[in-house]
């Protein structure tokens, strides 16, 4: 193999790893953001738990408290 060769598929696989080495790092985002989506939902329906009892002591239990329509995926 010639030395133009040589760098033209050192070249093809630099840019290869290159392309797949972003996948990887947009895959790692896109599952880092869904943990944090489910965490504060996690945390968001903790913190609403103890209001439920509230409403009913005010007499406020017809008041709609299904949050799930705030979710976003």
């Amino acid at each position: 193999m010639s030395c133009g060769e040589a760098a033209e598929h050192a070249s093809v696989f630099g840019r290869l790893s290159a392309e797949s080495t972003y996948s990887q790092l947009l895959q790692a985002i896109k599952h880092l953001g869904s943990i944090v989506s489910e965490r504060m939902t996690g945390t968001i329906d903790f913190i609403l738990a103890g209001h439920n009892d509230d409403l009913d002591k005010n007499r406020l239990s017809g008041v709609n408290t299904d949050w799930s329509e705030l979710k976003r995926k």
